[in-house]
């Protein structure tokens, strides 16, 4: 539990991930709506996606030549929200 705990933590830590992730909360976004809403760099927003993906943070659909992300859960959700009410 403790090793899982750190990971998250080592996930949220990132300012970039954290941005993404509060986007995703409010609802699937493109890559290319993610870099725009954000404004930062096409590599870096997929470079962090991808390490959301592979922690099992987001889910990703494509759909012909876009690819779609989401929060994966309601557990992130909820996670997001404790961060903003107590931080």
């Amino acid at each position: 539990m403790c090793r899982n705990s750190k990971i998250s933590l080592i996930l949220f830590s990132n300012e970039a991930r954290l941005k993404i992730l509060c986007l995703l909360n409010e609802g699937e976004f493109c890559v290319h709506e993610i870099v725009d809403t954000l404004e930062g760099k096409y590599s870096n927003i997929s470079q962090q996606l991808r390490i959301l993906s592979l922690a099992g943070y987001v889910d990703k659909n494509r759909q012909e030549s876009h690819v779609y992300y989401r929060l994966k859960d309601n557990r992130i959700k909820d996670i997001l929200e404790f961060l903003h009410n107590h931080l």
